[in-house]
């Protein structure tokens, strides 16, 4: 049975010195009936980390979100990151 998450985003982590190396960050929290969960065998949920295409020099975080909140609802912490 396919379960939807509630999700929790940190936005503009730094990685790194320059003012475009940032991350926004999206993980499950809980399931929509509201029972927080470890994400499964031993707290282990996948991870997608998406670096965008933008020819090193274009794109922002808000372009993703829709995807990081999609992918963290179905139990995946996503990162999107932004760079120099």
């Amino acid at each position: 049975e396919r379960q939807e998450h509630i999700i929790r985003l940190q936005k503009n982590v730094a990685y790194g010195p320059g003012k475009r190396s940032l991350l926004d960050v999206y993980w499950p929290e809980a399931s929509a009936s509201g029972k927080a969960e470890s994400g499964g065998a031993g707290g282990k949920r996948p991870v997608v980390l998406f670096v965008h295409g933008g020819v090193w020099s274009s794109g922002e975080l808000w372009h993703y979100s829709a995807m990081g909140s999609d992918l963290a609802r179905e139990g995946c912490v996503v990162v999107v990151s932004t760079y120099n």
